[in-house]
């Protein structure tokens, strides 16, 4: 596996603003002599952070622009429900595990779920060369609770594929999701992805029940199980990413994979539309999604 795929999790945890930085908790020389020789690191945080843009390139290019991140409270819907912009409360845990990963979990300080906003100014896509973009969403604002998330860097050995992968869970709600209706873009109005509630019926009633128990990768480093969360009314979401290498299997490239393990949610909006045109409300009830595997081939 590439260094950047191992690394990714931990530039993801700190992909936050100088100003965000600010605002860690300081920790005294005495408090930190008790760290050395531990193989873990907790930092307690409140902040939030802004990036001009955001730009993936492969074959094409994905671009967003004039992005803000936080608490709930830097979308509008978030801030008029009465969140603050800040993502308090928040407590970020790294630890080196008996077996060699590591583990970067994301969890409140008081035990409540955590309030968390993201506002995008524009998104769109294009070939990679100089010239205009296809807009596809503008003033994408989303905001709902997170629970706990989880990122962990497994070596081949304790890795069930018997590959370095990427381990990733989390239990999260969108309360809403909106993004602008215009001539040239695709518009969203009352957005939500929460737990399934399976049309009133007991979560230990359903088919989904006997899948969960294969989720979240032997229970590492968290507290609540997947059954936990959406009992709790969050969505729950697992995956693991790894590298295909050109030759393996069907791959004629290099590749790489993510394989959803499994998926738990209802998603809906009260209205999407295409350009001017409203297309309706969607609901989609207790989707479920399990040994699916996604390939992205450059």
């Amino acid at each position: 596996m590439s260094s950047f795929l191992k690394m990714f999790p931990v530039a993801l945890a700190f992909g936050m603003s100088p100003a965000a930085y600010a605002e860690l908790e300081s920790i005294t020389d005495g408090e930190l002599s008790g760290v050395t020789g531990q193989s873990g690191l907790t930092i307690d945080y409140s902040g939030r952070m802004s990036m001009q843009q955001f730009r993936y390139e492969d074959s094409g290019e994905l671009v967003a622009e004039d992005i803000r991140s936080g608490g709930a409270g830097v979308t509008d819907a978030g801030l008029a429900a009465g969140y603050g912009e800040n993502l308090d409360d928040a407590r970020l845990t790294f630890d080196i595990a008996a077996d060699g990963g590591l583990d970067i979990l994301w969890q409140s300080q008081s035990g409540q779920s955590m309030d968390w906003g993201f506002v995008a100014g524009t998104v769109a896509v294009g070939d990679g060369a100089p010239g205009p973009r296809t807009r596809i969403f503008s003033d994408l604002q989303g905001w709902g609770q997170l629970r706990t998330a989880q990122h962990s860097v497994l070596p081949a050995s304790e890795s069930a594929l018997n590959r370095s992968t990427i381990y990733n869970y989390a239990a999260f709600t969108t309360e809403a999701l909106s993004s602008s209706k215009t001539s040239a873009t695709i518009g969203i109005d009352g957005g939500y992805i929460k737990s399934p509630d399976f049309s009133g019926s007991g979560l230990d009633e359903m088919d989904l029940t006997d899948q969960i128990p294969a989720w979240a990768g032997g229970q590492r480093a968290r507290s609540t199980t997947p059954m936990d969360d959406l009992r709790a009314g969050f969505a729950a979401v697992e995956t693991s990413t790894y590298a295909v290498n050109a030759g393996e299997g069907a791959a004629v490239n290099d590749s790489l994979a993510i394989e959803v393990t499994g998926f738990a949610a209802d998603v809906g909006a009260q209205n999407i539309s295409v350009g001017q045109m409203d297309m309706g409300s969607v609901a989609l009830d207790n989707i479920q999604i399990s040994d699916t595997i996604v390939t992205l081939t450059p």
